[in-house]
């Protein structure tokens, strides 16, 4: 802890370590679940208040939750989603995306619905990834939901989703789920 403090930049060669490893053409599942570990005990450590400090921090946080979501368990996806609402300077897209990949795991769709629709502008494809995930889940289970005081306003949340989806979508099964979110609407 000392040394973090002590070394402003300690955190962010951390992350660039980990990082690396990833990257390498070999990191196997193994490798990757090690690389989450590091990265939370890294996130552990009290964070400083340099600005290189506070930049690391962000990027290992988005990270560190994008390889928790790569394991879709509840528990995981929990610690997501108290990351991401505690942690400063995220990117609202990259924010969006990961608290929406939570909020489906926790079968939470109607949240996960309203996390997108603010960041509908951004040109991220990992915003347009989530949409198609999140409408075709919603699509199979729409019964799910019809019954609950919220359905109607999950509905036009997902009608919003669908129809900026379908501006930016020449893929045919894309277009596929979206006709069956398009029928509701």
């Amino acid at each position: 802890s000392d040394v973090y403090k002590r070394q402003p930049y300690a955190l962010a060669a951390g992350l660039e370590l980990v990082v690396h490893r990833l990257q390498a053409g070999d990191c196997d599942a193994a490798c990757r679940r090690s690389a989450r570990d590091e990265l939370g005990q890294l996130l552990r450590r009290p964070p400083g208040p340099e600005e290189p400090q506070q930049q690391a921090r962000a990027q290992a946080v988005l990270l560190y939750c994008r390889l928790l979501l790569e394991t879709p368990d509840r528990p995981a996806a929990q610690t997501v989603l108290d990351l991401l609402s505690r942690t400063d300077g995220l990117e609202p897209a990259d924010a969006a995306v990961l608290r929406c990949s939570a909020l489906r795991t926790l079968e939470r769709h109607p949240q996960a619905a309203k996390a997108l629709i603010g960041v509908l502008d951004s040109p991220a494809p990992a915003v347009a990834d989530e949409i198609a995930a999140l409408l075709a889940e919603a699509s199979a289970r729409i019964e799910t939901w019809r019954e609950q005081p919220s359905f109607e306003d999950f509905l036009v949340d997902l009608c919003r989703l669908a129809e900026h989806a379908a501006s930016r979508t020449r893929e045919a099964q894309t277009r596929d789920v979206l006709r069956l979110s398009e029928a509701e609407c």
